[in-house]
């Protein structure tokens, strides 16, 4: 399991389809990963000043990886994503 401080963020976005793809691509070379996916219905977020709003109306996939395999898993990514 991959402990807050020595992981990073790979990917962070809606679309459940390259999520999919970027997890099939690190599972396949075996690379250590968590995901957390939030529900990201319309809502506000952001401060007094700057507000955003989200109408996606899905969800918010993340993939954080060790830091020490960022840059591996980051070509994976890429890969993946151009193939499709």
């Amino acid at each position: 399991m991959l402990h807050y401080f020595n992981r990073e963020e790979l990917y962070c976005g809606t679309s459940a389809e390259k999520f999919d793809a970027i997890c099939a691509a690190l599972d396949e070379e075996k690379v250590e990963y968590t995901v957390k996916i939030v529900n990201s219905s319309f809502g506000f977020t952001g401060g007094r000043t700057r507000s955003t709003t989200n109408l996606s109306g899905g969800r918010l996939f993340y993939i954080y990886v060790s830091k020490k395999q960022i840059e591996e898993a980051a070509f994976m990514m890429n890969r993946a994503l151009r193939q499709k």
